[in-house]
C-alpha cells in the first residue's frame, strides 16, 4: 500500500502544472467488501485518447516530460501490485486539468 500511495502523490507533485501549487487529494473509503483509494490531483493531466499514450507501460515516458526526472516504471509497477492483489485501477485525466486514479481492492 505504502509503495501505491508514495508513487501516485509523487507523480501528482512531479507533474504539477509550472504556473501553480500542487493539490493532492487523497480518500480512503470502504464500502461493503471494499477499499477504494483516490488520488486526485491539479496537475498537468494526461490526453488518454492519445494512441502513444501507454501511461501503465514499462519504460513509458511523455515525449513532452523529458525534462522531469524518472523511468518510467512507477504506474507500470503499481498496477502490477494492484492486480496481484485482486484489485483495479481506473485513471481519469484530462490534459491541463489534471488526473484522478481510483483503486479498489476486496476486503478479504
Amino acid at each position: 500500500m505504502r509503495i501505491i500511495l508514495v508513487n501516485l502523490i509523487s507523480n501528482s507533485i512531479k507533474f504539477k502544472k509550472a504556473d501553480e501549487k500542487a493539490i493532492v487529494k487523497v480518500n480512503l473509503k470502504t464500502k461493503a467488501d471494499l477499499l477504494t483509494i483516490s488520488v486526485k490531483d491539479n496537475g498537468q493531466g494526461m490526453d488518454l485518447n492519445d494512441p502513444n499514450n501507454l501511461v501503465f507501460s514499462l519504460f513509458n515516458r511523455s515525449s513532452e516530460n523529458r525534462a522531469i526526472k524518472g523511468y518510467g516504471i512507477g504506474l507500470y509497477m503499481i498496477k502490477k501490485v494492484i492486480e496481484r492483489n485482486q484489485g483495479q485501477i481506473k485513471l481519469e485525466s484530462q490534459l491541463g486539468v489534471g488526473t484522478d486514479i481510483q483503486i479498489t481492492f476486496p476486503l478479504k
